[in-house]
């Protein structure tokens, strides 16, 4: 093989390993940003689930002391929980 011939096909190796590492950059980008995506969802549902514990709770408690509207007053609190 004369130089240029080296050259080249040294050349296009480092082209190939060049694509690699961005194929390899791309994709773990992307993975990243899935993850961090992962991530806001469980974020979210830990709060709607923390709301709904709480709504729970104070129902309850409405529960206990009964009296007059508790019913009302139990609907109000788990239908606001479930809407935010």
């Amino acid at each position: 093989m004369n130089q240029i011939a080296i050259l080249q096909e040294y050349i296009s190796e480092l082209k190939e390993q060049l694509f690699q590492e961005q194929w390899e950059k791309s994709n773990l980008n992307a993975k990243c940003n899935a993850l961090m995506h992962d991530i806001e969802q469980l974020q979210r549902a830990k709060q709607k689930a923390e709301r709904y514990e709480e709504a729970i709770k104070e129902a309850l408690e409405l529960m206990k002391h009964g009296g007059h509207g508790t019913r009302s007053k139990v609907w109000n609190v788990l239908e606001k929980a479930w809407g935010e």
